[in-house]
């Protein structure tokens, strides 16, 4: 299975495995998200994107689903293959392998040395160590992030398990 598929599949089962809220939240995030995938969402999901705001939304339907498989889309697509691997074979009751290209267009994030990243000092904030990439260097101190790089690096692996998380996430040595 390629990479792009074991995406898409585990997205599309999650969507069903999630609560209203937790579809709520991801929809919030990727609510002007959409226009990196059009082709993904039909014409009338589209204009009500682009002509109302997310405090028009009183309750979720399943109209916003398409929307809600681009944020878990996009949260998957920092899984390493074989995690993908494991998690779609689980699902499938089958062994599945994963194949393609982990990196792809992400870069890696200057904190967790983990591959989150779309652009380089953009302020994208890392979805695994929640860095905000504003550029600032080791000892600089970062407005963003109230906290040098170095620091913040250090106390982020102080509370995580390194081994875990590159079980999971495409990580490349600093």
């Amino acid at each position: 299975m390629t990479r792009k598929e074991a995406i898409k599949f585990l997205s599309e089962y999650q969507i069903n495995a999630i609560s209203k809220s937790e579809k709520m939240n991801i929809l919030l995030d990727f609510w002007h998200s959409y226009e990196s995938d059009p082709e993904y969402l039909n014409k009338e999901l589209k204009s009500y994107l682009s002509t109302h705001d997310f405090d028009d939304i009183e309750f979720y339907s399943d109209f916003f689903d398409p929307v809600v498989i681009l944020g878990l889309k996009h949260k998957n697509s920092i899984l390493n293959n074989k995690f993908l691997a494991k998690n779609v074979s689980i699902i499938r009751s089958a062994e599945i392998k994963v194949v393609g290209d982990e990196i792809d267009q992400k870069v890696k994030c200057p904190c967790c040395y983990f591959y989150t990243l779309s652009s380089k000092s953009n302020y994208d904030v890392c979805a695994i160590c929640y860095w905000e990439d504003d550029g600032s260097h080791e000892e600089q101190y970062s407005v963003a992030n109230q906290n040098s790089l170095s620091a913040y690096r250090k106390n982020f692996f102080l509370k995580q398990d390194k081994t875990q998380l590159e079980e999971k996430y495409i990580f490349s040595k600093p």
